[in-house]
């Protein structure tokens, strides 16, 4: 029979202090990749959802563009412009101003003036001043003003341009303030307006 070998306590010892070293470091590392793994599926849902998106604006662009299209073949304008102003408030952002001058000139087509002022009045609204398409508003909405006999309205409207008309537009009105102006009986305003324009042929 073999001898009794001693039982080599430190050995037991040194085990037990690695496994008591080991097992902080293994939940610390088990922790991270938990967390990693939360990360990487937050960000993969998070590109799904952008994705899915993505192609649900697409989707809408599209079917907007086609509806505009469909809207815009049709020959009648009195019925173009009443399209145009249901298909609107669908519109994407980006659509709403051509949209919007659009309806304008349709009504204006079917001399549905009041409907061609609500779109003047809101393409107004919408516009940075210092935009042309802003300008191009104002004159429109002062012209459909006059076409229903509300030239006082029309007047005021367009004397809100003076101060800050680009000089492209400065001749044009000028000749739309004096006609207006004229149509208002605002006579000392119709006289001083056509003589600034003569001046200013003069001087060419």
């Amino acid at each position: 029979m073999l001898p009794h070998q001693p039982h080599d306590h430190s050995s037991d010892h040194l085990e037990q202090g690695s496994k008591d070293e080991l097992h902080p470091l293994l939940r610390k590392i088990t922790e991270n990749l938990k967390l990693i793994g939360i990360v990487i599926g937050a960000i993969v849902l998070v590109a799904a959802g952008y994705s899915g998106f993505t192609v649900f604006k697409q989707r809408q662009i599209a079917a907007a563009q086609n509806e505009l299209g469909q809207i815009l073949t049709q020959e009648n304008p009195e019925q173009a412009a009443q399209a145009m102003a249901d298909f609107l408030p669908q519109a994407p952002s980006f659509m709403r101003q051509g949209v919007r001058l659009e309806m304008a000139r349709l009504s204006m087509e079917a001399e549905d003036y009041a409907q061609a002022q609500n779109a003047w009045q809101g393409l107004l609204d919408s516009t940075p001043s210092g935009d042309p398409l802003h300008t191009v508003a104002t004159f429109g909405l002062a012209k459909t003003q006059r076409l229903q006999d509300q030239p006082e309205n029309a007047l005021q409207t367009l004397e809100g341009l003076r101060g800050d008309i680009a000089e492209p537009y400065r001749q044009f009105l000028l000749t739309e303030l004096a006609a207006t102006a004229e149509a208002a009986q605002e006579w000392q305003t119709a006289i001083a307006t056509y003589k600034t324009l003569r001046d200013a042929q003069d001087t060419r």
